[in-house]
């Protein structure tokens, strides 16, 4: 299993760097119902990350950042950022098991490539 993390952090980095950026608000806490159960879900996801190996500041965040979307004067708002930063931790957890890191180093060369070349056919008036 951990030969495969590289390439999964690969496709993941891949896809980001050519979709568009997401907008801020997530879909699936738009009703009350998704939008309590993604609240349950994602706490659950935050205090259980208190107990990885990750950076102590990472574990003291994530619990506060929940807590801070509960008693939020805002709380799609929150909650839509806090999903984003669980998201992000989590991604940082599967980059610390990484031992091979060419893969991925490779990917990015072929996403700076790719974007290399669509800079010069944006110069080139070509695109």
């Amino acid at each position: 299993m951990k030969k495969i993390i590289p390439y999964f952090v690969s496709a993941a980095v891949a896809l980001l760097a050519v979709i568009p950026p997401l907008e801020l608000s997530i879909n699936f806490t738009n009703s009350p119902t998704r939008f309590v159960w993604t609240f349950l879900i994602c706490g659950l996801l935050a205090f259980y990350f208190a107990f990885t190996k990750a950076h102590i500041c990472l574990k003291i965040i994530l619990p506060y950042l929940f807590i801070n979307t509960f008693l939020s004067r805002i709380p799609h708002m929150s909650m839509s950022s806090f999903i984003w930063v669980t998201v992000s931790a989590y991604f940082y957890l599967l980059c610390l098991e990484i031992k091979d890191w060419r893969p991925v180093f490779k990917a990015i060369g072929c996403i700076l490539l790719l974007e290399f070349l669509l800079l010069i056919l944006k110069i080139g008036h070509k695109e």
